[in-house]
């Protein structure tokens, strides 16, 4: 398969200071998909023409042929029966860039232009619920795209992950990170669950209507039980001295 030319980064990463945030959100239901490329460097937006103003309607799967050489997945014009990314243009005080969304069947993931367009190498299956990636490495954005810095891969789930490798996770979700230093000996090895949710403990949280959750319930339940048996124990030992 003739390896696609993933336009979005010819046209951005043309400038310097660019940066790659990558999301997939997988619930039970499909795997949420978004792309979002940023450019800090105020310097490079006033160097010729702004290359954010070019949207290029991508196809969100790579293996449909949407130009008449079936060689890449871009056109200028939609054609009817394929299914494209939804483009954003970022533009605030310090940032110009893209984002590009799409959510994908759980089975359709592997067929991901994004994923497709940039790694070498992507072993993605389901073995009855579970999705596993693995051994995903080297991200051929960092040799294809000299002008990008580092790449953030984040993973959103309520299903049950079990087993990852990511470098950080934090409340909102599991963090791998990808520079020039490391994209070609490091790898994203995960294992999720779609059918069972994760199991959460939320502490001290009300639900909708105002009141508060059991596992706040039994924290609490517990604190107060443990207050009284040490007042209690003080107590009785106070009045046994006593009548001494």
């Amino acid at each position: 398969m003739i390896k696609k030319i993933f336009l979005l980064f010819i046209l951005l990463l043309m400038v310097t200071g660019c940066e790659a945030v990558y999301t997939i959100e997988v619930t039970s239901d499909g795997i949420n998909e978004t792309l979002e490329i940023h450019n800090y460097n105020q310097e490079s937006w006033k160097e010729g023409k702004n290359p954010y103003q070019n949207l290029v309607e991508t196809a969100a799967k790579s293996f449909v042929a949407t130009d008449y050489r079936n060689e890449k997945p871009e056109v200028n014009q939609r054609i009817t029966g394929i299914n494209y990314y939804n483009i954003q243009r970022i533009s605030s005080l310090n940032d110009l860039g893209l984002k590009y969304q799409y959510n994908f069947e759980v089975d359709d993931y592997e067929y991901s232009t994004i994923v497709f367009s940039n790694t070498k190498k992507f072993n993605y299956k389901i073995n009855r619920n579970n999705i596993i990636i693995d051994n995903a490495k080297d991200l051929s954005s960092f040799i294809t795209y000299p002008k990008l810095d580092k790449i953030t891969i984040k993973l959103i789930t309520d299903c049950q992950v079990n087993s990852n490798n990511a470098d950080e996770i934090k409340e909102d979700g599991y963090y791998w990170y990808f520079d020039r230093d490391n994209y070609q000996n490091k790898s994203i090895n995960l294992e999720i669950n779609k059918s069972q949710k994760e199991e959460k403990l939320k502490i001290f949280q009300m639900d909708d209507n105002g009141y508060f959750g059991k596992d706040t319930l039994i924290v609490v339940y517990i604190f107060l039980g443990i207050v009284l048996l040490i007042g209690g124990t003080i107590i009785f030992f106070k009045i046994k001295n006593s009548n001494r």
